[in-house]
């Protein structure tokens, strides 16, 4: 074996056909081989580690240098006199082969320590032993499986950064290794050529942010590509183990901002949150997979591009509980084109009679609280098969300048994507909208321009939409003209009269007679939503042991369920009479 061959533990001199067949015998089987022909070759003199049975043809194989397979050898199988194995003793075996000289022998320990194909033992430190996977994929003979673990391609280097940063941190006792090391570790150098790590040196190094946004990029591939998963991005600030002054700089700065190359590249996007705060979620677009994954192969590319996974957060309609409900006849009337509307058939020949830009639907429900007016969309969406995007108020508004108006056209946004994704019409709901509709007030401070130019955004944004929105409210006194004239079709909801009520108690407390709920609804002229309270109660009563009879503890319920309605006595009258 000649001296470059020695020191060449870095690279892959070999060709790539497989010239050792594991059908015929495991790899382990020959390492054994390998490790006896050492002790016994050694003894000759200038012994080469081409005379080593099977050692040549392994190395070939696996893709691994020749002097790496003779570590792998020595480590792997037990010596003829039981000595432990560590480097003093692979130096000792394999200096006859490598003319006297420690350093090659050394390098290639290191190399394979580094590449997490064998280890140092936690209690000893000093005994070496096959790293987990490696050893399992020895055993099996899976060729494909030790070739991955060799971090040089893709694949590898994405698999070998899980390991590093993601996966085993705690397996060190000091914590994420410096940078300098880490980008070692993760042989960034010898996979330079990849496409990532080119965009990687030209967008991100240098900006400033230390090495956060370069570890931030490397994991968000990463996770897409091994485990088809986004990252958290509070969560990998903990794995990585920054001060927290630091991350937060970088957060503010560079994702709050949205200024970061890959996010402004539309390569990488926030998923999870409508507003961009320290849990947001950040994945991976499928023209980042195009444009930053060029090397894998084409049924992997065509998997990542075709997967089924939404990331926007949504309600699937499978999960949406079934709930009858009921109506007054007039309320039914006028949700019955609703209905109508989201048959596919029907909507196809409506909107071949409107416009591209009127073909969006926009419906209010608003009215007494509790009538079933989310509860209705609900159901809605889960009869006609509609992903439901639901907008928490919350999540739009911001304290900073600025945020509010970008977090609206992100909801908007977001439901386009939601559409794209699930491959159907979703429903946007906008539940309890009642200050997001409201009337636009004179401008006495700089909040008041805020709060209009939020409104603003939502009346362009409805003017345009394509898609199928609904809101709730219970106020309308407040509601603004220019957002009542967006909504196509708007809704009131009345308490239900007597019979529909009677019905709804019947349809909470099965088994109710005709006449007790009729008595019910005279007397307790509830909503639905406050005869599903009385209902929830009742149950947690009697689960208490309440050995009241059914009526009477409907009833005790139902008078508390008022607030006016209460009777605390000993307590005078506030107020003037």
């Amino acid at each position: 074996m000649s001296d470059k061959n020695l020191n060449n533990v870095s690279g892959n001199p070999f060709d790539q056909g497989d010239v050792f067949d594991p059908q015929n015998s495991l790899i382990i089987d020959k390492l054994e081989q390998i490790s006896n022909g050492i002790y016994a070759i050694q003894r000759h003199e200038k012994p080469t580690l081409d005379e080593v049975p099977h050692l040549i043809d392994l190395s070939r194989s696996l893709m691994v240098p020749e002097l790496q397979i003779a570590v792998i050898a020595l480590v792997a199988v037990s010596n003829p006199d039981c000595e432990s194995v560590n480097e003093k003793f692979l130096v000792k075996s394999l200096m006859p082969f490598s003319l006297g000289r420690r350093a090659p022998i050394q390098q290639a320990i290191q190399t394979l320590i580094t590449e997490r194909l064998i280890h140092r033992d936690l209690e000893s430190d000093l005994e070496l032993q096959l790293g987990q996977r490696f050893k399992s994929a020895l055993h099996t003979g899976d060729i494909e499986t030790i070739r991955a673990l060799k971090p040089f391609g893709l694949l590898p280097f994405l698999r070998n950064f899980m390991d590093v940063v993601m996966n085993d941190r705690h397996y060190s006792p000091f914590g994420m290794p410096q940078f300098r090391n880490l980008l070692q570790q993760l042989h960034v150098g010898r996979n330079e050529n990849l496409c990532c790590l080119k965009y990687m040196e030209n967008h991100i190094m240098g900006r400033g942010t230390s090495d956060i946004g370069l570890m931030l990029f490397l994991a968000i591939l990463a996770k897409r590509v091994i485990e088809d998963e986004t990252i958290h991005v509070q969560e990998f600030f903990q794995i990585i183990e920054k001060p927290h002054w630091e991350s937060k700089a970088f957060l503010r700065a560079e994702l709050q901002s949205e200024q970061w190359p890959p996010l402004a590249s539309g390569y990488f996007e926030i998923v999870g949150q409508f507003s961009v705060d320290a849990n947001m979620e950040i994945g991976l677009t499928d023209e980042g997979v195009q444009q930053l994954l060029p090397e894998l192969s084409p049924e992997v590319l065509s998997s990542l591009l075709e997967s089924k996974q939404i990331t926007v957060p949504h309600k699937a309609p499978e999960k949406i509980m079934p709930q009858p409900l009921l109506f007054d006849g007039e309320i039914e009337a006028q949700l019955r084109p609703i209905h109508k509307l989201l048959n596919p058939k029907v909507r196809e020949r409506i909107n071949k009679q409107l416009h591209q830009g009127q073909r969006g639907v926009c419906v209010l429900l608003y009215g007494y609280p509790g009538t079933g007016k989310t509860q209705f969309c609900l159901q809605l969406a889960r009869e006609h098969n509609m992903p439901v995007m639901e907008v928490n108020v919350a999540q739009i508004q911001s304290k900073w300048v600025g945020d509010s108006e970008k977090n609206a056209r992100k909801i908007f946004r977001q439901y386009e994507k939601l559409c794209k994704q699930a491959k159907r019409e979703c429903l946007l709901l906008f539940n309890e909208a009642d200050a997001l509709f409201s009337k636009r007030i004179e401008v006495t401070q700089s909040v008041d321009s805020m709060n209009n130019a939020l409104k603003n955004i939502f009346l362009e944004e409805m003017e345009n939409f394509q898609g199928f929105l609904m809101a709730t409210t219970n106020l309308t006194g407040n509601l603004d003209s220019a957002f009542e004239r967006r909504f196509l079709f708007k809704v009131g909801f009345e308490r239900p009269g007597e019979i529909i009520t009677s019905r709804i108690w019947q349809q909470y407390f099965r088994g109710l007679s005709s006449d007790d709920a009729l008595r019910l609804a005279r007397k307790y002229p509830f909503s639905p939503g406050e005869i599903s309270n009385v209902q929830r109660k009742y149950i947690i009563e009697k689960a208490l042991g309440s050995a009241k009879t059914r009526l009477t503890l409907i009833e005790d319920i139902a008078q508390n369920e008022k607030i006016e309605t209460q009777r605390i006595s000993g307590l005078k009258t506030v107020g003037f009479g």
